[in-house]
């Protein structure tokens, strides 16, 4: 079994402050319709979350300088264990933030942080250990705002994952037949419509993406649903094992966006 080293990470000061982004999100456990797995070394995520019909991702602006997202672990044989947590401070004391906390608050999440250091997302919680905020207010001389925690709903063996996959703020993309068009500045994952005749997915063009952007087609079920299969000229598919995959209702599948000039690949990430 291969062991993997630890090198010097990239960058003038590695080990300097975290520089957090002014917003994290937010989603409530209830409204996840698919918490994608993790790779086979345990930390980056494979395929999209993807929420249920109707649910959203929330947007919370926070004063990133007060943000810590320290953690501590603790092992006795056989038993390591690690408390997630997620502390901020939000500004103010708004009626609106009172809103947000009467909501929020004893409500399983899942957080997703942001780093202006790197690309993607630190996440914490899981259906299994979700997150709970626990808030507190300050108002006196010392300023007037919000103390926001996010502490886990019990102890968890896992270290916080990764995400670099969509995180779709609105619906998805809804498809009305099985050549579909993907922009990705409107939209990466993409409801297939329930249909009685079947037909191959195909992909007329594929604009606005990036190396590695991720693309989930959610199916649509019916009679004789859609079917993906490998192969195609100007945008190749590339499944594994060369397995197609049908859009039953519910079922997914991710694809990792490549440009290769004259070609364009669509390579199979993770299905469920």
């Amino acid at each position: 079994m291969f062991r993997p080293n630890l090198a010097r990470p990239e960058g003038k000061a590695p080990g300097g402050p975290s520089n957090f982004k002014k917003e994290i999100k937010i989603v409530a456990v209830e409204d996840i319709a698919q918490y994608p797995a993790r790779d086979e070394n345990g930390i980056r995520f494979i395929g999209d979350f993807l929420l249920k019909n109707g649910a959203n991702v929330a947007t919370v602006y926070h004063t990133s300088s007060k943000a810590d997202a320290s953690w501590e672990s603790s092992a006795e044989p056989d038993a390591f264990s690690r408390e997630p947590k997620f502390v901020t401070q939000h500004p103010g004391g708004s009626i609106e933030a009172l809103e947000f906390m009467e909501h929020w608050t004893g409500k399983d999440a899942v957080i997703f942080i942001g780093s202006c250091d790197k690309s993607g997302f630190t996440v914490e919680g899981s259906p299994c250990t979700p997150m709970q905020l626990v808030p507190s207010f300050t108002a006196n001389n010392d300023g007037t705002f919000f103390t926001l925690t996010w502490q886990a709903d019990g102890k968890t063996s896992k270290f916080p994952g990764y995400y670099d996959g969509n995180l779709e703020e609105a619906q998805p993309v809804q498809a009305a037949s099985n050549a579909l068009t993907i922009d990705g500045n409107v939209g990466r994952v993409v409801q297939l419509a329930s249909v009685s005749t079947t037909a191959a997915i195909t992909f007329t063009a594929l604009e606005n993406l990036n190396a590695n952007d991720r693309i989930t087609l959610i199916g649509g079920g019916g009679t004789n649903p859609y079917t993906l299969a490998s192969g195609g000229t100007d945008t190749v598919v590339v499944l594994k094992n060369g397995t197609s995959w049908t859009g039953l209702s519910n079922a997914t599948i991710t694809l990792k966006y490549f440009d290769a000039g004259a070609k364009k690949y669509l390579i199979e990430e993770n299905r469920k």
